[in-house]
C-alpha cells in the first residue's frame, strides 16, 4: 500500500527577485525511493532545504503523517525524522568515523554502536574501521558516512542532495543498491 507520509502543497520561495519555487506540490510515499529531477536552478535544493527546515516557504503548507506543520526548522525536522545530506560534506575531518556518527544528541545507537556500524557498513560496502579519521577516507567513503549519519540520527525521511555527484560509476551503482536495501529493510523514505 502506498502511504503518503509527507505532502507539500503550493510551496513558493523567492530569493530577492528570483522565484526559486512557485506553487510546488510534492509528496513522498513511505519506504519508497523518490527522484527529484530538474535543470540547474530549477529549485530542487531549495525544496529540499524547505523540507528540512533550513528555509521557510513564503506560502504553502507541509503535512507530515497527516499533521500540518506550522513552522519547520532543522531541529524540529530532525525530531520528525527528516534528515538531509547536503552537496558539501558536513563531517569533522579530524574526528573519527565513530565520533562523526555519534555526535548527534538524537543518536539511537549509543549503546550498540558496534552492531549498528557493522550492519550499515555491510549495507554500504564500507570497509573502514570506525576509529579512522574522516580525513583519511575517500570521497565515496565520506558520502557513505554522511548518509549513515542520518540513519544514526533515526531519520526516516532521508533527503539526499545530489548524492552521486562526487561518486564514480561503480560507487553510484553500489549506492543505488544500498539505498534500495534501506528502503526495503529499514523502511526509509529516500529522495
Amino acid at each position: 500500500m502506498n502511504q503518503i507520509i509527507l505532502k507539500a502543497t503550493n510551496i513558493s520561495k523567492s530569493f530577492g527577485n528570483t522565484k526559486a519555487l512557485k506553487n510546488v506540490d510534492f509528496h513522498l510515499y513511505k519506504s519508497k525511493i523518490h527522484g527529484l529531477l530538474g535543470e540547474n536552478g530549477a529549485g530542487k535544493s531549495s525544496l529540499m532545504n524547505i523540507l528540512s527546515g533550513i528555509y521557510q516557504p513564503e506560502s504553502g503548507k507541509i503535512t507530515i503523517d497527516g499533521n500540518t506543520i506550522k513552522k519547520l526548522n532543522p531541529d524540529y525536522a530532525a525530531q520528525l525524522g527528516i534528515g538531509m545530506v547536503h552537496q558539501e560534506f558536513r563531517l569533522i575531518d579530524n574526528f573519527s568515523i565513530k565520533d562523526n556518527l555519534t555526535l548527534s544528541k538524537s543518536n539511537i545507537y549509543i549503546d550498540d554502536f558496534e552492531d549498528a556500524f557493522k550492519k550499515y557498513s555491510d549495507i554500504f560496502s564500507l570497509s573502514a574501521d570506525p576509529s579512522m579519521t574522516i580525513n583519511k577516507l575517500s570521497v565515496g567513503e565520506k558520502q557513505k558516512i554522511e548518509i549513515m549519519k542520518l540513519i544514526f540520527k533515526n531519520s526516516n525521511i532521508m533527503l539526499l542532495d545530489e548524492p552521486t555527484a562526487v561518486l564514480t560509476p561503480q560507487e553510484t551503482d553500489q549506492l543505488r543498491i544500498s539505498l534500495e536495501t534501506l528502503s526495503k529493510k529499514d523502511e526509509k523514505t529516500i529522495v
